[in-house]
């Protein structure tokens, strides 16, 4: 699963929201380890606990795939899917500043993937940006037409 979400992120086409699966991938591995903690009898909370943070080379090859998208970004249906996958993977390592921006890009659109993931989308995304302080009513003058 990694191997295949990296090779989609490394020959994704510039601007190109695609780099995000390897946030995705993320989320899906720390899905399923915590399904694997519960079935083995733990449980939902303590597995939750568990699994604690992204760290490491992880969170440095998705900043810096976070970095090329944002920089080079072209206008993509995906956006706001990306903006979710890496806002979700940043609040998950403790790097407040990068899913705060992330998560300010979103507006007012809640995508299920990731956040379905670990509980209710929208509660899962409204706590993570009320942690974050990120408002998503959109202010005077924003395109709220994403």
């Amino acid at each position: 699963m990694f191997a295949a979400a990296g090779a989609a992120a490394d020959t994704a086409p510039e601007g190109s929201p695609l780099p995000s699966v390897l946030a995705l991938a993320h989320a899906e591995y720390l899905r399923g380890e915590q399904r694997r903690l519960v079935r083995e009898g733990n449980s939902a909370y303590i597995s939750s606990m568990a699994m604690g943070r992204l760290h490491g080379d992880a969170v440095r090859e998705l900043f810096e795939l976070a970095q090329g998208w944002a920089s080079a970004a072209v206008p993509h249906v995906r956006d706001v899917q990306a903006h979710h996958l890496f806002g979700w993977a940043f609040h998950r390592a403790g790097e407040a500043d990068l899913a705060r921006w992330h998560l300010g890009m979103v507006g007012r659109y809640v995508c299920d993937v990731p956040w379905a993931f670990f509980g209710s989308p929208r509660t899962e995304a409204a706590l993570a940006m009320s942690e974050l302080g990120v408002d998503p009513r959109p202010t005077p003058g924003d395109d709220v037409t994403r």
